[in-house]
């Protein structure tokens, strides 16, 4: 018996499975006074983290939804990444969503492709090698002038990046902070012609190497973007509540909400069981006699 670690409240540390989203999904409709965010639960959904630092802001409300009435009246609808673009993309078409994020693009409401969810707005998926299906050439839902080519090797990559052009992320701003997130993908993205790309990249995993990210409809109101990770930066969290709840109507969120960061919350932990158990009786039985508890 080593100890017994109790329950840390509000503890931003992302769950171990996507079985957790059921409750996320039964969650309560929002109040006319909060905010809707809507994302969208793909059978293969992966990452969905990227949307934690929204659930501890107030007044904010996320529910996870399989509906296409439940896209058609949020706030914002995110398409997060998929552990198989092609195969979610099918299900979004088979639910009727896709045809609700195609409305909710024509008539300028928010939409946010994430990794995955950002391949699905673009035009065409390519997918010579059969990296996720037998299919060698997909249509994607054609909102983002965006063509993915899957590739055999995965990308995976912290990432620097800045704002390129202002969109409902920045609230029509240009942000000259560095915005920080990661990559993790089989597909490399290639904007097109029509549409700007919301984010430069700046480094990759320290290096320096500048590329355009994703992309971004004329009036600015749909994002495609392959970073996660957007809304861990408090200046891209800030700015889109901001835009959200002046395009509702609501009052300003005074002062801005602090969250604390995902490494922070890891200390935490790191602290409590600390705290609560047998740091050196561990060390002994696993060996490492040598390591220092503190």
């Amino acid at each position: 018996m080593l100890g017994v670690v109790p329950y840390i409240p509000d503890l931003r540390i992302a769950d171990e499975d996507s079985l957790s989203l059921e409750e996320r999904r039964s969650r309560r409709r929002p109040s006319r006074q909060e905010l809707d965010i809507v994302v969208v639960r793909l059978p293969r959904i992966s990452n969905y983290d990227d949307v934690e630092a929204l659930e501890h802001e107030a007044g904010v409300v996320v529910r996870f939804v399989e509906q296409p009435d439940e896209v058609r009246g949020a706030d914002l609808v995110i398409l997060p990444g998929s552990k198989n673009t092609v195969s979610d993309l099918a299900w979004l078409r088979a639910r009727g969503i896709a045809g609700a994020i195609e409305a909710r693009a024509r008539e300028g409401h928010p939409v946010l492709g994430i990794c995955g969810g950002c391949q699905m707005l673009g035009e065409v998926i390519d997918d010579p090698h059969g990296v996720e299906s037998t299919e060698t050439q997909v249509r994607g839902l054609g909102i983002l002038a965006l063509r993915t080519h899957f590739e055999r090797e995965k990308t995976t990559a912290q990432v620097r990046a800045r704002v390129l052009r202002p969109s409902f992320l920045t609230d029509g701003a240009v942000v000259e902070e560095d915005v920080r997130g990661y990559e993790i993908h089989m597909g490399m993205v290639e904007p097109g012609h029509r549409e700007a790309s919301p984010f430069e990249i700046r480094s990759r995993n320290g290096r320096m190497e500048v590329r355009s990210d994703g992309a971004i409809s004329s009036d600015g109101m749909v994002v495609g973007t392959m970073l996660h990770g957007l809304f861990e930066n408090e200046v891209i969290r800030a700015h889109t509540l901001a835009f959200l709840r002046t395009r509702k109507g609501l009052p300003a969120c005074t002062p801005p909400q602090r969250i604390p960061s995902k490494q922070a919350e890891y200390d935490r932990l790191e602290a409590v069981v600390r705290e609560h158990i047998d740091c050196e009786l561990l060390w002994r039985l696993t060996g490492l006699c040598s390591i220092s508890a503190g």
